[in-house]
């Protein structure tokens, strides 16, 4: 299912583990305050000084957002508090 967000809104996906560069899977930590996703989904609508793009790795904090299903998040943009680069 694809889902296409309002004006102002993205759909992310929560990232549960994280490989490191050695291939080794390591569990996200609950007790943080913030939640790492991947954008599955922005709105056609959005400012166009943003910069997050499908794709992007994303912070928010873990009380933004409605859930939907397939562990699915949409939060509004102005709630994601950083976007994370890898090296």
């Amino acid at each position: 299912m694809r889902y296409n967000p309002l004006k102002g809104k993205v759909v992310v996906e929560p990232i549960t583990e994280e490989k490191t560069k050695e291939g080794i899977f390591i569990p996200t930590n609950s007790k943080s305050n913030t939640i790492r996703a991947k954008v599955i989904s922005i709105s056609s609508m959005r400012d166009l000084s943003s910069e997050i793009e499908e794709e992007s790795i994303v912070l928010f904090n873990k009380n933004k957002g409605e859930p939907l299903e397939d562990s699915l998040i949409v939060i509004e943009e102005k709630d994601i508090l950083a976007i994370i680069e890898e090296d």
